[in-house]
């Protein structure tokens, strides 16, 4: 499925969304609370500051001035000191990068380079899949996801051509407790909201869920999932009251105070 090339990022905002600092749907929403926020975060040194976000900020820098992520047109911005002390923006070529320039966090590339280049990190992140690892990896799994991602890109891991016999009864076993695949497929329905019977505010608590918990497994988040699954909802609905953002994320809260359910079996 092809990756369309025309959606940019500049670095800030590809840092953000690496690290989990923003989601796309509020990194595309035009109104003017969520622009300023978006701003405003930017802007901030505690944002810069986060080990996350130094973290893929290095990566990227150090691959544009290593060639390894392409930058649009080959153009980097950098920033170049006046005389008085300040700075201004100048494009040069990026085989022209030297030590006496620092690059700009404007600088862009677009989303199928930024995809390729996490890859190339044995890394997945949601908003670089397409549509069918993103089904893959609500369906099945994240690893499964991610995997698809990675051989799509390349990176796959080599798969063995036999299994020994020991491999074969591990597959078996797998195989009578993996998902009903028809049930999988409900479920991705459910997920990319073409399901007969949607039920929205489930869509939206499994993805605040299946979001949250990756960052958690990653060790981007910690503690009490509580509030990062309320940020989750409010940043990823733009007509939900405190309510209902109460309700969903109440819902996905593994941590939940409340008296745990037992289904009957």
């Amino acid at each position: 499925m092809a990756i369309d090339s025309a959606v940019e990022y500049t670095i800030e905002q590809a840092v953000a969304l690496l690290a989990g600092k923003i989601s796309l749907q509020a990194l595309n929403n035009k109104s003017k609370p969520v622009q300023k926020y978006c701003r405003d975060m930017f802007d901030s040194k505690d944002f810069w500051a986060g080990a996350a976000v130094n973290r893929f900020y290095q990566q990227i820098v150090n691959d544009i001035w290593q060639g390894e992520l392409r930058t649009v047109d080959s153009q980097v911005l950098v920033k170049v000191p006046d005389s008085d002390g300040k700075y201004r923006i100048k494009a040069i070529h990026q085989s022209e990068i030297t030590d006496e320039y620092e690059i700009s966090p404007q600088t862009r590339f677009n989303r199928a380079e930024l995809r390729h280049w996490a890859a190339s990190h044995r890394e997945a992140h949601s908003f670089l899949m397409n549509r069918h690892e993103l089904g893959v990896a609500r369906g099945e799994s994240w690893e499964a996801g991610k995997q698809e991602f990675l051989e799509a890109e390349g990176y796959g891991e080599p798969v063995a051509a036999t299994a020994t016999a020991e491999n074969a009864n591990d597959q078996a076993a797998n195989q009578q407790n993996s998902l009903d695949p028809a049930i999988a497929e409900q479920i991705a329905a459910l997920l990319q909201g073409d399901h007969q019977y949607q039920a929205e505010e489930l869509r939206v608590a499994i993805q605040a869920w299946l979001d949250t918990t990756a960052k958690f497994n990653k060790g981007e988040l910690n503690g009490d999932p509580s509030s990062a699954l309320k940020v989750w909802v409010s940043e990823n609905l733009d007509n939900a009251n405190d309510y209902q953002i109460s309700r969903v994320s109440s819902m996905a809260n593994w941590n939940s105070k409340h008296p745990k359910l037992r289904l009957v079996q």
